[in-house]
């Protein structure tokens, strides 16, 4: 029903928006052709793959949470079988593969960020060099004199986009307005 609606109005805009970039500028439209798959493709493969790796380590969570339920709820039991240490071993390894899955979820989510904003903004990166720096540092290395308790900078712009840096993404406890 809906979903229908949507796909079908989707792919009829698509392919109007293709054929009418097509009629104004060719070499645009092969750009886009080729660029688009290009850098959709890596981000659905890492996409899909961070949704299972979720998975997993919320299945491993559970696993850890069952085997403390399991243990808790028969203390009385794993003590007249002196199975304690058995169940501090199973537990110690549920915790191991939960936290194993949680890192391997971790590194693929970073990879896909990275990437992501590799391919969609190439040249807009933030500055690794400022990435999670105390106000102050950022001051110094900018050649400022601040108190080190400062928690943020502000900085005005006189512009938009790539010659100026500071109207992207910064990460960084700096603050930045357009001045008009």
């Amino acid at each position: 029903g809906v979903n229908l609606s949507i796909t079908l109005r989707s792919t009829l805009s698509l392919i109007g928006s293709l054929v009418m970039l097509g009629v104004t500028s060719l070499k645009l439209t092969a750009i886009l052709v080729v660029l688009i798959p290009v850098v959709i493709v890596p981000l659905i493969v890492l996409g899909r793959r961070v949704r299972r790796l979720s998975r997993t380590s919320q299945d491993r969570i559970a696993d850890t949470s069952s085997i403390a339920d399991e243990t808790l709820n028969a203390v009385q039991t794993v003590q007249a079988f002196t199975l304690e240490q058995i169940n501090t071993n199973r537990f110690d390894a549920a915790v191991e593969d939960s936290f194993g899955a949680a890192v391997r979820r971790t590194r693929t989510r970073s990879t896909l960020t990275a990437l992501a904003t590799m391919l969609v903004t190439p040249q807009r990166l933030p500055n690794p060099a400022l990435v999670g720096k105390p106000a102050a540092e950022i001051a110094d290395k900018a050649g400022l004199t601040v108190p080190e308790t400062t928690k943020v900078l502000i900085a005005p712009l006189k512009g938009v986009g790539r010659d100026y840096p500071l109207s992207i993404e910064k990460l960084c406890p700096v603050l930045s307005w357009y001045v008009v």
